[in-house]
């Protein structure tokens, strides 16, 4: 049953991997992409704050090129490839 679990987790992520890039290149219309950044400083985790966010805070986005943000989002692409020798070393 292992195997067909590696070769599920491939498939899926090799469809995670399409859908960045199709949804990113052909329907997302702006040039530049708007993300949040992983490593924000979050005043939820304040303790001065109290533990809340308020709503008022402003939400600061980055910004990156359509190739870029396709590249910083290759990890599915990797982890299909990692499953797939898995699955055919299993």
């Amino acid at each position: 049953m292992l195997p067909w679990a590696f070769l599920i987790a491939a498939i899926a992520c090799l469809l995670i991997f399409a859908w960045i890039c199709v949804f990113i290149e052909a329907i997302y219309d702006k040039e530049m992409v708007l993300y949040l950044p992983r490593f924000v400083y979050d005043k939820g985790d304040d303790p001065v704050e109290g533990g809340t966010k308020r709503n008022d805070d402003e939400t600061i986005y980055a910004r990156c090129t359509k190739s870029n943000y396709i590249v910083s989002h290759i990890g599915p692409l990797l982890m299909s490839i990692i499953y797939f020798g898995f699955f055919f070393i299993v």
